[in-house]
């Protein structure tokens, strides 16, 4: 092959690559999940101003039982406990519980139970069923005009989301995924379900992956409001071990306007 033609196809638009279905991205998503056991994430957590100005950092200590049950706790500077949280993950059924986007993008490992809670939250999904029951010429099946190939900084992303209207990127729900990997560089989901896109759009980032065992998280994830960077989370250290957290020294109530944000961070994040 001429070094002309390598060229050429080296320059090809991504258009014209083969495209994953929608439940394959969410199957293999789930997948990448599957090393992670009992672990703990210490992380820094920094809320900004819509100026770019640090209004405070906290420090986050996340403990994740087998993916199933999740343990925050925030502290200060100086090791005070300023809030603590326990939530569970995985419900009887599919979607029957009420966990933050950013557990399924990252941690949770029941395929089903993603697929159920990202459909609910308006990604447009379908199952291997429902799509191989509609075929296109010698395809078959018929093409998801939801699922594109775009570029994502340096990488090809394989993104999810209604290509048909003329939305704004920071509003309109989506998944982008690394083409290759299946690792998750981009989403933007309501952070009111029951109120649709009325609500506010939250959009995550999530860069610079890390490995603990074999299994893969990102080191940083930044969380934008309408477009405007919030947070940011730069996970600094992962171990193994679940469960109960060690005691702080003590329990600080934090200010109106830090209380607001660690309110709104438990409640949209963790």
């Amino acid at each position: 092959m001429s070094i002309a033609v390598i060229a050429l196809l080296a320059a090809a638009t991504p258009a014209h690559a083969y495209v994953p279905p929608s439940y394959y991205v969410i199957r293999m998503l789930a997948r990448k999940h599957a090393p992670l056991e009992d672990a703990r994430f210490r992380s820094k957590v920094t809320f900004y101003k819509k100026s770019g100005e640090v209004i405070a950092s906290v420090n986050e200590t996340l403990a994740l039982s087998d993916a199933e049950r999740a343990t925050v706790k925030l502290t200060d500077a100086s090791g005070n406990e300023l809030a603590l949280k326990s939530r569970k993950l995985i419900g009887a059924r599919p979607g029957d519980v009420d966990r933050p986007v950013t557990y399924d993008l990252l941690f949770v490992k029941d395929g089903a139970n993603i697929y159920e809670h990202l459909k609910l939250l308006g990604l447009p999904l379908k199952t291997e069923a429902a799509l191989y029951s509609e075929k296109e010429g010698a395809m078959p099946y018929k093409p998801e005009t939801t699922v594109a190939l775009e570029r994502y900084e340096n990488k090809i992303a394989v993104v999810v989301g209604d290509r048909s209207k003329k939305s704004d990127v920071n509003s309109a729900v989506s998944l982008w995924v690394e083409k290759d990997s299946y690792l998750p560089l981009r989403a933007v989901f309501p952070t009111a379900p029951e109120m649709g896109m009325s609500s506010e759009p939250l959009e995550l980032r999530m860069s610079s992956y890390g490995m603990h065992k074999a299994f893969l998280y990102p080191r940083n994830v930044q969380i934008f409001r309408n477009g405007t960077l919030w947070a940011k989370v730069e996970t600094q250290e992962v171990r193994g071990g679940g469960g109960a957290l060690e005691a702080s020294p003590a329990k600080v109530e934090p200010d109106g306007d830090l209380r607001e944000l660690i309110d709104t961070y438990l409640r949209w994040i963790r």
